[in-house]
């Protein structure tokens, strides 16, 4: 089943090759991957959870220094780089490899909760170009 899944998308970016071989300009199109949350924030990102707006993208970065799980720590940054926090273990085993790969991936705030206890909810995105 994953095979065939795995071609048709390969055909699609066959498909989309002779478009942006020829100059037309790629956007960022994004497949959901999983939901998940920002543990471990930073005390920027408490102050900063007022300004973060649904919808508001994220980068997310390896960070194999990291003293917890430094297998598969998945870092989320602001898109201006501010760095608030870790994807949780569950979500980091998945994302790493893929970061690690190279392949393009974000995140996309679904929820903002401020306050004593602050809670950033997201979902992860794989990244695919796609012509327009």
């Amino acid at each position: 089943m994953f095979r065939r899944s795995f071609v048709a998308a390969l055909g699609g970016a066959v498909a989309a090759a002779p478009a942006l071989a020829f100059g037309a300009r790629p956007r960022q199109a994004g497949v959901r991957l999983a939901p998940s949350y920002v543990t471990a924030l930073t005390p920027e990102a408490g102050a900063l959870s007022v300004a973060l707006a649904e919808g508001a993208p994220l980068l997310l970065r390896r960070d194999p220094e990291r003293r917890f799980e430094p297998g598969h720590a998945g870092a989320v940054f602001t898109e201006d780089g501010r760095h608030i926090g870790y994807l949780p273990g569950r979500e980091g085993r998945v994302i790493a490899p893929l970061l690690d790969a190279k392949v393009p991936a974000h995140g996309r705030i679904t929820s903002v909760r401020t306050g004593e206890r602050p809670d950033i909810r997201l979902d992860v995105y794989l990244e695919t170009a796609v012509a327009g």
